[in-house]
């Protein structure tokens, strides 16, 4: 599990509210002998599948990928039943992507049911990965933050604390800035917008030489500004109630947690028409760009300002609808997953 997301506790303590004895099983160590002997588990859910697959060289990662498959075979055998939330067509690193998507195939192909989180998201992993005909599948929301986060300070007051100027059309990206999350095309695409803007990126840097490139791409700009640091729960408010808009630049995702947690603050999205996304948000929950074309990021931080009046308005709607997705609902469907697994 892992513990900075949200995420899966919410689906577990809604799960125990289910009924379901849940276990956390751990990120992809060498778990087998805990399942098989100490475990027993009816159902082993499994959500990221790469920690399980891949090692730093590829002959290393198809030794463990296959053991991996051999060990789910065996605790198939054993009566257990496999559970896979598809989050990802394959790792976000782009790391040995052939040797994953060869082996996740496979993994596909043992499994008892399927979840996603929208129907795009299946029609696409159904084509990634060729579930086989009697998977059961399943596609659930995902659940929201909404209430989750201390969420009590008002827009003056997180503006104050960053030192923001109130009459600014403030961007924001918030969470791990990762090379894949195109945040230096969105500096390079936010210098091109006038009038008073500002641009505020949060959340801690990785990747080596990130931080470096980052800095290189601001240059000195003085309406972007970097907090590279992690973001606790009781600091998510301050930035997320200061901005009018969130961005998500990602030009290949299939699912998001920081768009639901965008829309459970109440902000309107800038983000790339592609798998759940698009579900997510519907055609009213802010500004869609094509990932295919060039300026399609560009004309979308171009449109934000001449849509500032809608812009409350789109958050509010997000807002609603994010409620919507409580993690009762989640794990009550998930449990029904689960069931039908276990009869079919």
């Amino acid at each position: 599990m892992y513990a900075e997301n949200a995420y899966q506790p919410l689906l577990m303590n809604g799960l125990k509210a289910q009924g379901v004895v849940t276990l956390d099983g751990g990120g992809g160590g060498n778990f087998f002998r805990t399942a098989l002997f100490k475990w027993q588990a009816d159902i082993l859910h499994f959500h990221w599948l790469h920690p399980y697959l891949l090692r730093r060289g590829r002959l290393a990662s198809m030794i463990r990928a296959t053991r991996f498959l051999a060990e789910v075979a065996l605790l198939r055998l054993s009566g257990a039943r496999i559970v896979w939330t598809v989050h990802n067509l394959v790792n976000h690193d782009q790391h040995l992507p052939g040797v994953e998507r060869f082996f996740t195939r496979r993994f596909a192909r043992m499994t008892n049911g399927i979840i996603v989180h929208s129907q795009d998201s299946l029609q696409a992993a159904q084509a990634a990965f060729q579930f086989a005909g009697g998977t059961l599948k399943a596609a659930i929301p995902q659940g929201s933050y909404a209430g989750h986060y201390p969420n009590e300070m008002t827009r003056a007051e997180c503006r104050a604390k960053l030192q923001v100027d109130e009459d600014a059309l403030v961007f924001l990206f918030l969470g791990r800035i990762e090379p894949y999350k195109g945040v230096t095309e969105l500096i390079d695409c936010f210098k091109k917008i006038p009038g008073n803007v500002q641009l505020l990126i949060a959340g801690r840097v990785s990747g080596v030489g990130s931080l470096e490139q980052l800095r290189s791409a601001i240059d000195g700009a003085q309406n972007i500004r970097l907090f590279d640091r992690f973001i606790p729960d009781n600091e998510l408010q301050i930035y997320f109630n200061a901005a009018d808009v969130y961005v998500y630049p990602v030009r290949g995702i299939l699912n998001s947690g920081s768009i639901s947690l965008a829309m459970s603050f109440g902000l309107p999205c800038i983000a790339p028409r592609l798998g759940g996304i698009s579900e997510m948000l519907g055609e009213d929950g802010g500004i869609l760009f094509d990932p295919e074309q060039p300026n399609g990021l560009l004309d979308a931080l171009k449109e934000a300002p001449q849509r500032r009046v809608e812009l409350a308005s789109i958050g509010r709607r997000n807002l609603a609808r994010a409620r919507e997705w409580t993690w009762e609902m989640v794990a009550r469907r998930t449990r029904e997953l689960y069931d039908e697994c276990l009869v079919a």
